[in-house]
């Protein structure tokens, strides 16, 4: 009677194997993860585009503590009366570029929050493009935007065309979110409450003004000509934002603002 010899290539227990590739499937995840985020924090993020996207969605990262939400025109803002510094940011512009904004860093710095949606926005961008056309920027103050709030199947889409098409001429950078129209993650570390939305903060990165709506030039002016004095010294109080599009606590409209510039 002949031996039957056991195969010495025998799988070992069904369990051994999906063990195997449990553990081989979280070191994917976990690698994904990594490329996404770029690693430790201190490294330049890895930009995340969203699907037939280009330059309008991407990865941002946020250095420092997050701002309080904006009360409100009208009510106190404790990001001013307590003098709190303003995070530091890294991510892109448009053209796919690394672009930082970096508060402290001894230059003065107006900045706008811009939703392609919002029609106060589209009433703005042009008001502020004229403005710096004429010369009105006052030399050691920087003037930078956030392209923020994309919303793919809202009016005036992709923000980079319609801000191209408005001639304009401010560093821009480009917000993370979903791609739903609501609050991006620089939106929300600025607390931002509504569209447009300014944030001033003077050379030692310390928040000097904060309003949702628009501005008219000689406002912006006013804003530019506290910067340059200082800021922080300076009475504020008289610029007073116009009409906006308020935003709800999770970041959304309150009102459906999707029309187009005319």
């Amino acid at each position: 009677m002949s031996t039957r010899t056991p195969s010495s290539t025998s799988s070992g227990p069904p369990w051994v194997l999906i063990g195997v590739v449990a553990v081989v499937a979280a070191a994917a995840i976990m690698a994904t993860v990594i490329a996404v985020t770029g690693g430790d924090s201190s490294a330049p993020p890895e930009y995340a585009e969203a699907p037939g996207e280009p330059g309008q969605i991407a990865s941002v990262a946020v250095d420092g503590d997050v701002l309080p939400p904006h009360p409100g025109n009208g009510g106190e803002d404790v990001a001013v009366t307590q003098g709190l510094t303003a995070p530091p940011v890294r991510g892109q512009n448009f053209e796919g570029e690394s672009m930082t904004i970096t508060p402290g860093d001894g230059t003065p710095k107006m900045m706008v929050f811009l939703a392609h949606w919002c029609p106060h926005c589209q009433d703005e961008v042009p008001v502020i493009q004229d403005w710096l056309d004429d010369g009105n920027l006052p030399d050691g103050v920087e003037m930078v935007a956030v392209s923020t709030a994309v919303g793919r199947v809202s009016g005036n889409y992709p923000p980079s065309e319609w801000l191209e098409g408005e001639g304009w001429t401010v560093p821009t950078m480009v917000d993370q979110n979903e791609g739903d129209g609501s609050a991006g993650l620089v939106a929300r570390a600025y607390g931002l409450s509504g569209f447009p939305y300014f944030v001033a903060v003077d050379g030692n990165g310390t928040v000097v003004f904060r309003g949702s709506g628009e501005l008219s030039q000689e406002e912006l002016s006013s804003l530019a000509g506290a910067l340059a004095a200082g800021g922080s010294d300076e009475d504020l109080s008289d610029i007073e934002s116009d009409e906006s599009t308020e935003l709800d606590e999770d970041g959304n409209p309150v009102t459906s603002t999707t029309a187009a510039p005319e």
